[in-house]
């Protein structure tokens, strides 16, 4: 979540009162995995839509807020426009400062080693006269390309 939890947990709070239960059990969750010695994040990959729903929640009231300011203030003054929320804007801009390069690390760099070797094995498969047997000593979703 990294730093969607600046909008994550405001979010739960403005999230309407029956889905607010939801949103403390995902935190509960995110804790309890977090404290795990062996981290997988296949376990939390599932709760991250609802993760979001609870961040949109939080924008959508932020956006809210700023808008009827606004709008109180044009209706003194005779005109009614709309106007993107600034706040919102820079929040996004924040998230998405902080993320892509994370992401683009995540994506290129980290644990490249497994689909590098793939690679590896693949020509030297090319190249050898019989057909090469491999066996590996790895759970099945750290090895790409398997069959």
């Amino acid at each position: 979540m990294f730093t969607h939890l600046v909008i994550f947990i405001p979010g739960i709070l403005k999230s309407p009162p029956n889905y607010r239960i939801i949103g403390w059990l995902m935190v509960w969750v995110i804790s309890l995995y977090s404290f795990l010695s062996h981290k997988e994040f296949r376990f939390i990959f599932p709760i991250l839509p609802l993760a979001m729903l609870y961040c949109g929640f939080y924008l959508n009231a932020l956006c809210k807020s700023s808008s009827s300011k606004i709008q109180k203030k044009e209706k003194i003054q005779g005109m009614l426009t709309a106007r993107p929320c600034k706040k919102a804007t820079i929040l996004l801009g924040m998230l998405f400062v902080t993320n892509a390069p994370v992401a683009l690390y995540t994506t290129l760099v980290h644990q490249r080693g497994t689909t590098d070797v793939m690679f590896y094995i693949q020509e030297q498969c090319k190249l050898s006269q019989r057909k090469p047997s491999i066996l590996f000593f790895m759970p099945c979703h750290s090895t790409p390309f398997y069959r």
